[in-house]
């Protein structure tokens, strides 16, 4: 199974920084000048430029967005790789746990995995929407 990974992987630029496993968790901290309901928002608005929300739970401080399929160099979907992401709220307010997963189709399977860059530039996203907004 590890050699079709391989081939699979190295036919394809997007899987370059693509690791197995779960995805870790990064933090963007919240402006002072910042309450959590305009936090909230700020935040799913950034998702929701490019993803549809599966669930969207304020009072539990939480933000799944649904699957999304990767576009190929034609502009099609890639019915074989898709992201989602996922935001949890601290309690005190003041910072965005994310997590942004990556899945890929081995063998009529979903294989769990993660790009760390696309997850440090969703981070970066929602941090800049949250610093330009005022």
């Amino acid at each position: 199974m590890a050699g079709v990974l391989v081939t699979l992987l190295s036919g394809s630029a997007f899987f370059k920084g693509w690791r197995a496993g779960e995805a870790e968790w990064a933090y963007v901290q919240i402006p002072d000048n910042y309450n959590y309901k305009k936090a909230f928002d700020t935040a799913v608005d950034v998702l929701s430029e490019n993803y549809e929300m599966a669930t969207v739970d304020k009072d539990e401080r939480y933000v799944c967005t649904a699957w999304l399929f990767f576009r190929n160099a034609f502009g099609g979907e890639d019915k074989n790789s898709r992201s989602r992401v996922t935001l949890k709220f601290s309690r005190d307010g003041k910072r965005i746990a994310v997590k942004t997963e990556v899945q890929i189709l081995i063998s009529h399977h979903w294989k769990d995995g993660y790009i760390e860059e696309m997850n440090l530039q969703m981070c970066e996203k929602i941090k800049s929407a949250l610093d330009n907004d005022f």
